[in-house]
C-alpha cells in the first residue's frame, strides 16, 4: 500500500502529464475549474502537494474525463 507522500506525488505527476496531454496551460485549468492558482500550481509541485479537496478531485476527473482512480493509479 502507497503511503500519503507517494499518493500525493503520483497525483501531481499524473495531473501535470494530463495537462499537458489535452495541450492546455495551467490557467486553462485554474480559469475553468475557478481553483484559485497558488492552489493549482501547489497540486502540479510534487514537492509541495497539499492535500486534495474531494471536492475539487472530483472537479479535475470531471474537467479531464478520467476517474478519480486514473490520479492516483
Amino acid at each position: 500500500m502507497q503511503d500519503k507522500k507517494e499518493i500525493l506525488k503520483k497525483f501531481s505527476e499524473n495531473l501535470r502529464k494530463l495537462r499537458i496531454k489535452k495541450n492546455l496551460t495551467q490557467m486553462d485549468v485554474i480559469v475553468s475549474l475557478s481553483i484559485p492558482r497558488s492552489l493549482y500550481l501547489r497540486y502540479e509541485s510534487v514537492n509541495n502537494t497539499p492535500d486534495i479537496k474531494l471536492t475539487n478531485l472530483i472537479k479535475l476527473a470531471e474537467f479531464f474525463n478520467v476517474s478519480i482512480d486514473y490520479f492516483v493509479n
